[in-house]
């Protein structure tokens, strides 16, 4: 075979800060401007917990994650390691089926977060073309460029830091610790799992970088980023909430939609550029995850090979960022934001408890495997990460849960015919090869 017949290979191009800022920037999105004042809304002073909670869940699980990012550093992150450690069969598929689901829910999350904080600038009553709009605009950058999706990735970052800041010291000049007292009084505990499962998309940033740990120049920063990531957007949102509730009584807060509106005063349009930074680099992280986790699904023959095609002028899965593209257009048409934020959760915690009993498995079947990094106090880090993604998996909502094992259905279906197809297309000159040998 000539070497241009030679499937082209992605290039490793991610330093360290650019995989802790990318982290960083498509964690802090849509979350912290849309389902952080929900969680407030239904936990009060619970929103604490809630967000521990949800946090040391995730730190357990990017232990694990660590591990095997920098050793196996492979494009598609999860799923390609549940591949690894249990065969490229229907259960590596169907992790990489939801992870993909996951990841495009996010996309439409985040795509709708920032439609709604734009249009109050001009006074948009509909969020969904502008939703459409701003996705189409990342599918032409990421088709095109890889590197300049980054570089713009890092300066929204850094801004979305520097507008949190000043909104802090603004909000401590207003602080009354009453408030906190009057929070306490009225913390709703009962709904605590249901808004720690809600808001566990908002740490969800790491699963991103792990899609594309094959682009890492060194494997190590992998887990570094991870846990600076978790560190860092855990002390923002704790932070954020507690000032939210210090400085608005809680009824007051029960009766807005955005809160941090409400509050920030002459700093409402900073707020409003600051969530449309984050709603966009978090809408362009996830696109990125996504197509990476098509990409990977087609690279192992789990659907079909088009898919994988890459782009000859700029090596970036075109194909994979135009299907994932659509399929998280038609979750933005429903333009409910809860019902996509739990489809995200859905694939994302059936994802990383699979992963995290990757680690168990591959430490037995493969205990000469160089590992930069090792999971800490395993394997009771490993076991945790399985058991607490599950258990919070059931206070999903449940159309949420109900679209979840829909999507897993269709990916059977997917999965065995085009298996089956693929069995027939072998037999040369079949009706099946002629129809699709230019695909499978």
């Amino acid at each position: 075979m000539t070497r241009s017949k030679k499937e082209l290979k992605i290039k490793k191009r991610f330093s360290f800060s650019d995989l802790l800022l990318s982290a960083i920037g498509s964690t802090i999105g849509a979350g912290v401007f849309i389902l952080l004042p929900i969680g407030i809304n239904m936990a009060g002073l619970g929103i604490i917990i809630a967000l521990l909670l949800a946090s040391f869940t995730t730190i357990l699980v990017v232990l694990n994650y660590g591990e095997l990012a920098s050793s196996l550093p492979l494009e598609g992150g999860g799923y390609s390691w549940v591949a690894k450690a249990f065969g490229k069969n229907s259960s590596s598929f169907i992790v990489g089926w939801l992870v993909w689901l996951g990841n495009m829910g996010y996309v439409a999350l985040s795509s709708l977060g920032f439609s709604m904080y734009f249009g109050m600038l001009f006074n948009i009553s509909n969020p969904i073309p502008l939703a459409l709009l701003s996705l189409l605009f990342f599918i032409v950058i990421n088709s095109i460029t890889m590197r300049t999706s980054i570089r713009i990735e890092k300066i929204l970052t850094i801004d979305i830091l520097i507008v949190f800041l000043i909104f802090w010291i603004y909000l401590g000049t207003g602080f009354n610790p009453i408030n906190i007292q009057n929070a306490f009084y009225q913390t709703r505990f009962i709904p605590i799992f249901t808004v720690a499962s809600l808001l566990y998309v908002l740490f969800i940033g790491f699963e991103a970088v792990s899609t594309v740990s094959a682009e890492a120049k060194k494997p190590i920063d992998l887990p570094k980023s991870f846990i600076y990531c978790i560190i860092i957007v855990t002390f923002i949102y704790v932070i954020t909430s507690l000032l939210i509730l210090g400085v608005v009584y809680p009824l007051d807060i029960q009766n807005k939609n955005t809160p941090l509106l409400a509050i920030s005063g002459s700093l409402a349009p900073f707020i409003v550029l600051a969530a449309c930074f984050a709603t966009l680099t978090s809408m362009n992280a996830g696109l990125i995850a996504a197509s990476r986790n098509a990409y990977a699904l087609s690279r192992d023959d789990m659907i079909p090979r088009f898919i994988r095609k890459l782009s000859r002028k700029f090596s970036t899965p075109f194909i994979a960022l135009i299907l994932s593209g659509l399929i998280s257009g038609l979750f933005i048409m429903t333009n409910a934001v809860e019902y996509v934020a739990s489809i995200a959760d859905f694939g994302y915690l059936i994802c990383i408890s699979m992963v995290c009993s990757s680690v168990l498995f591959l430490r037995i079947t493969e205990p000469r495997l160089k590992r930069p990094y090792k999971v800490p106090l395993y394997p009771y880090t490993s076991l945790l990460g399985i058991i607490l993604p599950i258990f919070l998996l059931f206070f999903l909502e449940t159309n949420a849960i109900n679209t979840g094992l829909l999507w897993i259905l269709i990916g059977f279906f997917v999965y065995n015919f085009y298996k089956l197809v693929k069995t027939e297309t072998r037999k040369k000159n079949t009706k099946f090869y002629r129809m699709f040998r230019r695909f499978l």
